[in-house]
């Protein structure tokens, strides 16, 4: 708890990002530890290279894609150092064999406890931090300052320069909310971006417009999001009749676009609005593609029950 502790302060003050807030008490989060790490000098992000599983992959820069080879947790070890546990893999970054020369290319490597895993983050200002090595004392390094995909990161003797420094940026988590009557997600219609769209159930087909980020407000309700338009699931007016069918808006702070997650058996939820206390509804329990989704006062079928799914 020391440990991470100071990271929060390292984090909050010297980095000075935002850390994710839980969606709520009862609803999946993501891990507050977990981020895509991104190079001062080219802007690309840390990356096992094709998706890579075994001992000695070689740890690469690249755009950012938004794959999880390039998420990273930061688990506390000892004496404000840590170890950096890529997502996709299980595998840590490590110093291979105890190196401590310049140049040696970082790996990732099981966690075996060693030194040569363990690093320490060094605020620089600006909301960048520099990797030092417990082992070495070297940091992690873009070879001669480079902006080409594909260039290796490697350790080398710190010299202040910005291809040695590096931005934690917090992963939000993005899902993909599924009925449990029909197995339908959520979907905005062809991808469209204007308000008043009304959000249908379609077949899962990894579309970013089924892709939904859930954003705290207060009190445990969240306003929930869609990754392809940016707009909020809406009650329109937030009329409380029963049947009234969503919508996409512009968000803009109301309780018609805040919605409580209540946790039921088996991974599922309500989605219950905070306007009208009705709930997320597949009219009639139908299956097929195209419904539009409503609100209907909440009794308990299984066409008031989602799944959260995590696609990021």
């Amino acid at each position: 708890m020391q440990l991470y502790g100071k990271l929060m302060t390292i984090l909050a003050s010297a980095l000075a990002i935002a850390f994710l807030t839980p969606i709520a008490s009862s609803a999946q989060t993501a891990d507050p530890l977990a981020y895509v790490i991104r190079a001062r000098v080219s802007n690309k992000v840390l990356d096992v290279p094709g998706f890579a599983a075994n001992d000695g992959a070689r740890i690469q820069q690249i755009v950012d894609n938004g794959g999880i080879n390039q998420e990273w947790e930061l688990v506390p070890v000892s004496n404000d150092y840590y170890k950096i546990l890529s997502r996709w893999s299980g595998k840590v970054l490590d110093v291979p064999g105890f190196a401590t020369n310049d140049g040696a290319q970082i790996q990732q490597f099981t966690d075996n406890g060693g030194l040569n895993q363990q690093w320490r983050l060094v605020p620089v200002g600006g909301g960048f931090v520099k990797f030092v090595s417990r082992w070495s004392g070297k940091v992690l390094d873009v070879p001669g300052g480079s902006t080409a995909n594909g260039v290796i990161i490697q350790q080398f003797t710190d010299n202040g320069g910005i291809n040695q420094q590096f931005q934690l940026i917090p992963i939000t988590p993005v899902y993909k909310v599924v009925s449990r009557v029909s197995w339908k997600v959520l979907d905005v219609p062809g991808f469209d971006t204007d308000n008043h769209v009304l959000i249908q159930q379609f077949t899962d087909n990894g579309g970013i417009n089924q892709q939904w980020t859930f954003v705290p407000t207060n009190s445990g309700y969240v306003k929930i999001i869609s990754g392809s338009s940016g707009k909020a699931l809406d009650i329109p007016n937030g009329d409380p009749a029963n049947n009234v069918r969503l919508q996409q808006f512009t968000e803009n702070g109301g309780l018609n676009q805040q919605w409580r997650l209540v946790k039921l058996a088996d991974g599922y939820f309500k989605i219950i609005s905070r306007a009208t206390a009705k709930a997320l509804d597949v009219p009639s329990g139908a299956t097929a593609d195209g419904v539009i989704i409503q609100q209907f006062t909440d009794h308990g079928g299984i066409n008031q029950q989602w799944r959260l799914i995590r696609v990021r």
